[in-house]
């Protein structure tokens, strides 16, 4: 007999996670935008030799926040959720206060020893001397970046999901852009800029532990109770989950360091600024797995496989709904967009309409991976992008050094369709499926 209200309950459940949704990608988008006004304009004032310094300095403090957290904000999201569920608070602040600490001191050491390297460096690449101000004062966001990103996490076990996106992707470009728009007593510099960055991040980095503190009333009850919850523990199980943040990471910038080691600057900008153009896909991504990644792991908890693998399906079409339209805009507006950095870098629209492709299948494919995470596969996903970092490093250098900025985009897109793939045929093997189903 048809059963109306799991019918109900499930139309219900389907409206509320729509709504959440939403929600969640429209404050990410306006963060995309934000942030996309920002290198905007930094084309505008820094040129585009500024604009490729900037990006590789940036490329390199996310890589080196990726290091620094060590897993911590996605240990945090799947244990602090199991303490919130079963109401132990204690046991809930100790964790998050060990975490917190283990980013701390992470972004210390990681921000040390570059600015070490980049010290020893300098000595043999004259022309890297000149840049050290820029790169150091962006080593500096290490800290404060972590520090959001962490917290941010965090707060999404206590239902605060669009304060964490707030914070996440609006705060920092939304301070950074006042700051340009303000009137400098002289000409913006690419340093000044670095410096007006690390103000921004440190600035949400402190809003973040504020509002944490004043929406958690259980602050204090982890008195006593650390030691019960052994940083060494967590270090451990979020060994597996820091490689694949890290190696996914470099994924995503790889690129751009290889063609500054083997092209140059104008490369390194052109490339960059269409990164820039397709961040927004990714937040697509981000969304589907920030609202879908509590589910996943419930369901395969709970040994729901089967219905694990039909939300695994929908959230790949979702993905394709949202991305299509912008597919779309990218291919038959791909030189008016990428335009707007200035004339000088239209060189790079095959580049766009290639990365546009890759990032097509990736919002087909996101979630994947998340699945993997969240039912305790990490060592799986861990190898695949271990896989996918080894295409990477051996399709880079050879299509870049043939096609320039094209191979980069080829070497991009490949990289993602490989790790994707794999990641599907694991899926399909936990949840007992075949694809065709």
């Amino acid at each position: 007999m048809f059963n109306w209200n799991r019918l109900l309950n499930a139309l219900n459940q389907a409206k509320d996670l729509t709504g959440r949704a939403a929600q969640i990608l429209a404050v990410r988008v306006l963060g995309a935008l934000l942030q996309f006004c920002f290198f905007l304009i930094l084309a505008k004032e820094a040129g585009v030799d500024g604009f490729g310094l900037f990006s590789l300095g940036y490329s390199i403090m996310l890589i080196a926040s990726a290091v620094s957290r060590w897993g911590m904000d996605q240990i945090a999201i799947r244990e602090l959720a199991v303490h919130a569920s079963k109401s132990d608070w204690p046991r809930y602040q100790a964790t998050y206060k060990n975490g917190l600490k283990m980013v701390l001191v992470g972004g210390l050491v990681i921000s040390g020893l570059l600015w070490i390297v980049l010290q020893i460096t300098s000595a043999f690449m004259a022309g890297l001397a000149k840049n050290i101000p820029v790169l150091g004062w962006l080593i500096l966001a290490v800290i404060p970046f972590s520090i959001t990103q962490y917290v941010g996490e965090c707060m999404r076990t206590k239902g605060m999901q669009i304060s964490a996106s707030m914070l996440q992707t609006v705060a920092a470009p939304a301070l950074i852009l006042v700051a340009l728009l303000l009137p400098w007593p002289e000409h913006k510099s690419i340093e000044g800029i670095a410096i007006a960055y690390v103000i921004a991040c440190s600035v949400v980095g402190m809003i973040s532990l504020k509002l944490w503190r004043d929406n958690t009333p259980e602050t204090g009850l982890s008195n006593g109770l650390q030691g019960s919850v052994s940083p060494r523990r967590m270090f451990e199980v979020a060994t597996p989950l820091a490689m694949a943040t890290i190696m996914t990471t470099w994924l995503g910038f790889s690129e751009i360091v290889m063609l500054g080691f083997m092209r140059g600057a104008e490369d390194v900008a052109g490339y960059a600024a269409s990164v820039r153009v397709l961040f927004l896909f990714g937040f697509v991504v981000i969304t589907l797995n920030n609202v879908l990644s509590p589910t996943f792991a419930l369901m395969y908890k709970n040994n729901d496989l089967p219905t694990l693998w039909r939300l695994v399906k929908r959230a790949s079409m979702a993905g394709v709904l949202i991305a299509f339209p912008m597919l779309l805009a990218m291919f038959l507006f791909s030189g008016e967009i990428i335009g707007l950095f200035g004339k000088e870098f239209l060189f790079a629209v095959p580049a766009l309409q290639i990365l546009t492709v890759g990032q097509f299948f990736l919002c087909f494919a996101g979630t994947w991976g998340t699945v993997l995470i969240m039912s305790g596969h990490e060592r799986i996903y861990r190898r695949i992008i271990a896989f996918s970092v080894l295409v990477n490093l051996l399709a880079g250098p050879i299509l870049i050094h043939a096609y320039g900025i094209v191979g980069a985009a080829i070497s991009a897109s490949i990289t993602i369709v490989v790790a994707n793939i794999m990641c599907l045929i694991a899926i399909t093997k936990l949840c007992r499926v075949r694809i065709a189903r």
